[in-house]
């Protein structure tokens, strides 16, 4: 059984860092919105968190090395940014099957 969540209705502010929590999260919809700031290092280590959509937003910063602990991540979408780096941290992320980069 998937458990994601996809909410495009218009959010404006900053992802909470308490998505974190959501150990089970398998995908997360948050594309189109006005969200900005940095992404939660806490996302980034969601343990089955398998697609991440987060293009189309304001956000800034990196990919962070806790982005390596992905092991599940296949589908990553983050054009539209203001995103900046490299994908290098996300060596690791998917060893055994190809990851999907916007």
């Amino acid at each position: 059984m998937d458990v994601g969540a996809e909410l495009t209705f218009f959010l404006l502010g900053t992802i909470p860092a308490e998505i974190g929590n959501l150990e089970k999260l398998q995908v997360l919809g948050l594309q189109n919105n006005y969200l900005t700031n940095t992404i939660p290092l806490d996302l980034w280590t969601l343990p089955a968190l398998a697609a991440l959509y987060l293009d189309g937003n304001s956000l800034t910063g990196t990919i962070p090395v806790q982005a390596k602990s992905m092991e599940h991540l296949i589908d990553l979408r983050l054009r539209d940014n203001m995103m900046h780096g490299t994908f290098e941290n996300l060596g690791n992320a998917s060893k055994s099957r190809p990851l999907h980069l916007e």
